[in-house]
């Protein structure tokens, strides 16, 4: 049983994270930003990670990594 929860506990880690967990990130370590800034829609993400990228003077990668909370 213990090994199973394990197994599922690591399976979720490894599941990738929902915008609202990424933008949770975000706004935990960015006090900065606000709800336009962090408004996703699919067809400008590029545009919003731009726009993060400039605000917060962060490379992609690294912006991308706090988003994943790594």
């Amino acid at each position: 049983m213990n090994n199973m929860l394990n197994n599922q506990e690591s399976e979720s880690k490894s599941l990738p994270k929902t915008w609202v967990d990424q933008k949770a990130n975000l706004r935990k370590k960015f006090t900065v930003l606000r709800d336009p800034d962090l408004n996703y829609e699919e067809s400008e993400k590029t545009e919003m990670i731009s726009k993060l990228q400039a605000k917060l003077g962060l490379s992609d990668e690294r912006l991308l990594s706090i988003m994943e909370g790594r």
